[in-house]
């Protein structure tokens, strides 16, 4: 088959690049000096907004707003706004299309927590539109709200089929660049005619076009913005000024329970595991572990007080190894 893209991830590739657009379609090479952090932010960025239906030219924004302005886009015989790898774009989004964030969740790897699943239902089908997810760090805040917009966006009992998972701290930027394409291709129009987002554009410009979008898909939509702090820090974020929460549904993952305390937020505590949900965790990951171990099991949960993250951990390492649990 003819190769149509070639992406030179290394240090100083200008040049290998260049030569290299003389027969291939798109080249992407970079100028200066890559470091590794760097070269790998670009490709999981790149490459994740492809498989999103994203055209090359905005998954190529998406990843050089990530790591840094100094990679190149050779496209000297077709439009990158026009080419997408793995998207026929006449076709309407599918439900998977409608879900942002989630790529690197796997169901299989997160223990299922079904009365905090009923909660987040509860209130997805109820009049409240803001919900704090709070707790302690490496209770599953996170884990939880992403297995909840999965299940939401198959659910016939709740209405809103578009998920969306933004990270709030350092990552909201980047995050905002690959949503913006993505909620512009959920309402379609001419695309011909959209502004490409990028590196240099202005995080005002990002959050009103996010905004927008926002209010143009109203009723559509769950958004969860994790690992929220208090909720000045929110306050103080240029990016979400204007938010309409109104508009949707936001859920909010934090550490901080003041949120517990604004008004119109529902809150939900989320806790370490009980000993029964720990021995479901053990059962479906250290399938060589006998029921004769569950003492030493809760002894082993016990110290690592019950966390999902920390447990998690602890029993894939285990199960690779096919050890047993330390008396």
């Amino acid at each position: 088959k003819k190769i149509r893209l070639v992406l030179n991830n290394t240090c100083l590739s200008t040049r290998v690049a260049e030569m290299l657009s003389e027969h291939v379609e798109f080249v992407i090479g970079h100028r200066d000096k890559l470091p590794d952090t760097s070269a790998l932010g670009f490709s999981e960025t790149f490459y994740l907004a492809l498989a999103r239906c994203q055209s090359l030219e905005n998954s190529f924004m998406a990843a050089s707003g990530l790591a840094n302005t100094s990679y190149h886009l050779w496209a000297t015989r077709s439009d990158p706004a026009r080419m997408f790898f793995f998207s026929d774009k006449r076709q309407a989004p599918s439900v998977e299309a409608s879900l942002f964030g989630l790529d690197d969740f796997d169901p299989n790897e997160f223990q299922a927590r079904e009365p905090l699943q009923d909660s987040l239902f509860d209130w997805a089908q109820g009049q409240g539109s803001k919900m704090a997810v709070h707790g302690m760090g490496g209770t599953g805040k996170s884990s939880l709200a992403k297995d909840f917009i999965v299940r939401a966006s198959e659910s016939p009992v709740v209405k809103e089929d578009i998920g969306i998972f933004i990270r709030f701290q350092q990552f909201l930027r980047n995050d905002y660049i690959s949503l913006v394409p993505f909620l512009e291709d959920i309402i379609g129009g001419d695309k011909t005619s959209s502004t490409s987002v990028g590196a240099d554009t202005s995080n005002e410009d990002l959050r009103d076009r996010v905004n927008a979008c926002l209010r143009k898909l109203q009723g559509r939509w769950i958004i969860t913005i994790d690992d929220v702090g208090a909720p000045e820090s929110y306050t103080n974020n240029d990016m979400l000024k204007g938010f309409p929460w109104a508009k949707g549904r936001v859920i909010v993952t934090t550490r901080s329970e003041a949120w517990t305390t604004k008004v119109g937020f529902q809150a939900l505590r989320v806790e370490s595991l009980s000993d029964a949900e720990a021995l479901a965790l053990v059962r479906d990951r250290v399938r060589h572990w006998s029921s004769e171990s569950d003492g030493e099991v809760m002894r082993f949960v016990s110290e690592l007080g019950a966390f999902p993250l920390a447990l998690s951990q602890a029993f894939a390492t285990c199960a690779s190894d096919k050890g047993r649990v330390a008396a």
